[in-house]
């Protein structure tokens, strides 16, 4: 696995190929077609990467923050269809980003789709929480988030 900031052609290719359940977020929570979303999420981004393997992007993620709150960010990663035959890398690879995530704000959070249960139990993995469920848009959302433990 391959990570490097994403290009134009990688968006393009991922928002192609993107998994239903990432295609609906992006709907449901930004109100914008799946290509939008990515622009807009690596455009805002403190940083961003497209995960390549064998030439296919298979993910693209990054680390978003609102406004003046430097001590608190957002994680987020939109998938291709069939980014779970590479689970066993991603997972090992892992570690390092969330570790750079974690040194940029105290508190990570963000929101996930609460029939996407791939996303949810990497989310657990990784060691976030999950608070109570909302709707948007008439859809099950779930809050996740991350502490900096004191040290």
């Amino acid at each position: 696995m391959k990570f490097r900031p994403p290009t134009e052609a990688d968006m393009d290719a991922l928002a192609a190929n993107m998994r239903e359940i990432d295609q609906d977020e992006c709907r449901l929570v930004g109100g914008m077609e799946p290509r939008e979303a990515l622009g807009e999420s690596v455009a805002q981004a403190l940083w961003a990467y497209a995960a390549e393997i064998d030439g296919e992007v298979v993910c693209i993620f990054g680390l978003g923050q609102d406004g003046l709150l430097a001590e608190e960010a957002y994680p987020w990663m939109l998938a291709a269809n069939g980014i779970e035959r590479h689970a066993r890398t991603l997972l090992r690879l892992t570690p390092i980003y969330l570790a750079r995530m974690q040194g940029e704000a105290e508190r990570l959070y963000n929101i996930v789709h609460a029939h996407n249960r791939r996303a949810i139990r990497y989310l657990t993995w990784c060691g976030f929480t999950f608070g109570e469920g909302f709707d948007v848009r008439g859809a099950p959302f779930l809050p996740f988030e991350m502490k900096k433990r004191a040290a």
